[in-house]
């Protein structure tokens, strides 16, 4: 069992394409160690009325060897 918490600077200032800058603090994947601290950047497109694709640029520091830039993919669903 581990934590995770999420807080961001969400805009919807261009129609149909949601940013965020959004900064995570987890002990995710392995919650024998100390807190990480992640900050991420969103770019979303929303494909209809419930559905939005996202890609997410990020950057994680945590004391030692686990840090470093990544990248993905997200698609959330709302109904």
């Amino acid at each position: 069992v581990g934590y995770k918490v999420v807080t961001g600077f969400h805009v919807h200032t261009i129609p149909k394409v949601p940013l965020a800058l959004e900064i995570v603090l987890t002990n995710e994947p392995n919650q024998s160690r100390e807190t990480a601290e992640r900050g991420r950047l969103r770019l979303g497109y929303e494909l209809s009325r419930g559905a939005t694709a996202s890609v997410l640029v990020s950057y994680q520091a945590l004391r030692g060897a686990e840090h470093g830039l990544g990248a993905g993919a997200e698609g959330a669903f709302a109904f």
